[in-house]
């Protein structure tokens, strides 16, 4: 297990992070973060290069933005002609 020594003379335990091959060709940094956070814990700052595509969001539909009066009347017409047995 890797471990480091602090400046308290105590050891303590590296957090270790993997990553496919693919991913570790692509890495720009790799190095203990700079920001001390007042502990014995040192975060590691790892930058990729990776030419991911934006994600494509489908637009969303909203219901207070329905045609309510419209789907009422469908709803409507379609209840008529409907027999009162049902659909067999």
């Amino acid at each position: 297990m890797a471990r480091r020594r602090t400046e308290w003379d105590c050891e303590s335990t590296i957090d270790l992070v993997l990553a496919s091959q693919n991913l570790t060709d692509s890495m720009a940094k790799c190095a203990i973060l700079e920001d001390d956070h007042g502990s014995d814990h040192g975060a590691i700052e790892t930058v990729f290069d990776a030419p991911w595509p934006s994600p494509k969001y489908q637009e969303r539909l909203l219901l207070k933005n329905a045609p309510w009066k419209e789907i009422d009347a469908r709803i409507a017409s379609t209840l008529a002609a409907t027999p009162p047995e049902g659909i067999v």
